[in-house]
């Protein structure tokens, strides 16, 4: 979804990263107030009546499609061309979309990570994934992965969706096995849950 902008290639602490509000980001707010985490600080208060938080987080989006332009390991001409892909998809789709009508015009395509091989996994090797993916490789969604944009072992899908086994919160538990991919946290969550 269109909820936050792109932090602009050179961006400087003071540098407005867009003269228009977006859901999650007030116009006019420098790339110095934007992601900040207020969790681990005082600062952070709930309004009991109302139930809201503040301060309230200005959300922006460092990579548009997931890349780093500056990335210095993966190979810049596919990630030009991964870029440039997305964007003609992007264009295209909203070309045949209705503004008024379609609801999906308020949506576009991010960037998608990928593995390059088919049965290349190895569960319980979670980073050897690194060199088995291919796509966007800093894919963030600007919502629920606001404050791991820039961490390096937290910067895209299959960091939290890996191969590694996962442990009970109960030693008397049985733990799940390494699988090729943990596609849900809902189902990891539920095979502790039916032991409880």
């Amino acid at each position: 979804m269109k909820n936050a902008p792109n932090v602009p290639t050179n961006v400087t602490p003071t540098t407005v990263i867009s003269n228009k509000d977006w859901t999650f980001y007030k116009a006019n707010t420098p790339y110095s107030g934007c992601n900040i985490n207020a969790v681990s600080s005082t600062s952070l208060k709930l309004d009991e009546k109302t139930q809201i938080l503040s301060p309230i987080t200005q959300v922006c989006r460092l990579y548009e499609f997931g890349n780093d332009p500056n990335d210095t390991v993966n190979d810049q001409a596919k990630i030009k061309t991964n870029d440039t892909n997305i964007n003609q998809l992007n264009q295209q789709v909203t070309k045949i979309l209705s503004a008024e009508k379609d609801v999906w015009a308020n949506y576009i395509e991010v960037g998608a990570i990928w593995f390059k091989d088919t049965d290349t996994l190895v569960p319980n090797d979670a980073m050897a994934t690194d060199a088995l993916m291919t796509g966007s490789f800093k894919l963030s969604n600007s919502t629920i992965e606001t404050f791991t944009q820039t961490q390096s072992v937290m910067n895209n899908c299959f960091r939290c969706h890996n191969t590694e086994q996962r442990f009970p919160p109960a030693t008397t538990m049985m733990p799940l096995p390494g699988l090729n991919i943990d596609i849900s946290h809902i189902i990891v969550n539920g095979y502790f849950w039916e032991q409880e």
